[in-house]
């Protein structure tokens, strides 16, 4: 497994440590209306702030409360900054995988807004999680948890069928198509399709028509989302009906990322990325 920065740095760099106390910490997250959706995304922010040692907020993208979660930081910047060694600053970090509209335009955006109102606290934006190791991690730990489930045939003669969000940002649809690439040949799958749950093609019933020209008699479905939810849900119910459809084949689900402590240290990672960007 990858060794997360943020433990080496804690290890071998007390200075950056007191550095970091004194850094407040804003993840964004995109909402939903689906309360476990809300629910993991605060199990992790829960884990987020046990790793950090500085102030930690956190808002969302609908209902909009990126400004919300900008304020309370400063505020407890603020109230505590006198009594640290360093000078308060803050990162904003997205909980989001791709860099797609909210991570290119509405989350700086507000993140600009918020330096003009408060000049006195230096404040920079992260990159979102995709490619981090600790997330390339998890996804072959959801997959193999799938796989340990049936024993009944060889990974190479199985599909891998990776569904993602789907974006107009052609660059992030590219991504989450290397991704399903990468996973499939270095675990071994005979084939690998990606599909998008929305604004681009294929579409998951698409993909699941090109998983049906192949001769295979099992696929394994790998929702790349960090949280559950209604496309979540919407990809599991078209697996269902495929499933129905095709009693001759056997559909398997891998779990999303979900709350993962592994997901808590690719968020850390990416703090300390920024810290050396922030003044």
């Amino acid at each position: 497994m990858t060794q997360s920065l943020w433990e080496r740095v804690e290890v071998e760099e007390s200075g950056k440590m007191s550095d970091a106390a004194s850094t407040g910490l804003v993840v964004i997250g995109h909402g939903s209306s689906d309360p476990a959706a809300i629910a993991e995304f605060q199990l992790l922010m829960q884990r987020v702030a046990t790793a950090h040692k500085g102030i930690v907020e956190y808002g969302y993208l609908e209902p909009l409360g990126i400004a919300e979660a900008i304020d309370r930081a400063v505020e407890r910047i603020d109230q505590h900054v006198c009594s640290r060694p360093h000078p308060g600053k803050l990162i904003i970090l997205p909980a989001m995988l791709m860099r797609a509209r909210h991570v290119n335009n509405d989350i700086p955006r507000e993140v600009e807004k918020a330096q003009r109102r408060y000049p006195h606290i230096p404040m920079t934006f992260g990159s979102p999680l995709h490619l981090n190791p600790h997330v390339d991690d998890l996804c072959r730990i959801r997959i193999q948890e799938a796989l340990s489930k049936d024993q009944g045939q060889s990974v190479s003669e199985m599909v891998l069928l990776v569904i993602g969000r789907g974006t107009s940002n052609v660059e992030a649809n590219e991504a989450v198509l290397r991704l399903a690439k990468r996973l499939g040949d270095e675990m071994g799958f005979g084939w690998t399709v990606c599909g998008y749950a929305s604004m681009v093609s294929p579409s998951i019933s698409e993909a699941f028509d090109i998983v049906e020209g192949y001769s295979a008699r099992r696929i394994l479905l790998f929702p790349y989302f960090l949280f559950t939810g209604r496309i979540v849900k919407k990809v599991l119910e078209e697996a269902r009906q495929f499933q129905n459809v095709h009693p001759d084949r056997l559909v398997m689900t891998a779990g999303h990322l979900g709350p993962d402590p592994l997901l808590r240290d690719a968020i850390m990672d990416r703090f300390y990325e920024q810290m050396e960007t922030v003044a």
